[in-house]
């Protein structure tokens, strides 16, 4: 939940920075990168379980810890997208 309305707003931010010979590439990586997540998610977080000593912390911390990155990217997006 949330997600469609990230990739939204991803979508007019693309449509703004690059014309039509270049945004199906950049419409078709960011479609890649929003579907490689939960990918990784599925294999990392049993590792990190197992690591982990079959406790929820660290597999919770890690998403965590992905999370606040993709927040502080996305401010930094938002930045670079209003100076232009």
């Amino acid at each position: 939940m949330g997600g469609e309305c990230i990739q939204v707003c991803y979508g007019i931010i693309i449509t703004k920075h690059f014309n039509k010979l270049e945004i199906s590439l950049a419409f078709a990586l960011d479609a890649t990168m929003s579907q490689l997540g939960p990918g990784v998610s599925s294999v990392i977080s049993p590792m990190l379980f197992k690591i982990s000593n079959n406790k929820y912390y660290m597999p919770f911390l890690f998403g965590l810890l992905i999370m606040i990155i993709s927040w502080i990217c996305t401010f930094i997006m938002l930045k670079i997208d209003a100076r232009h």
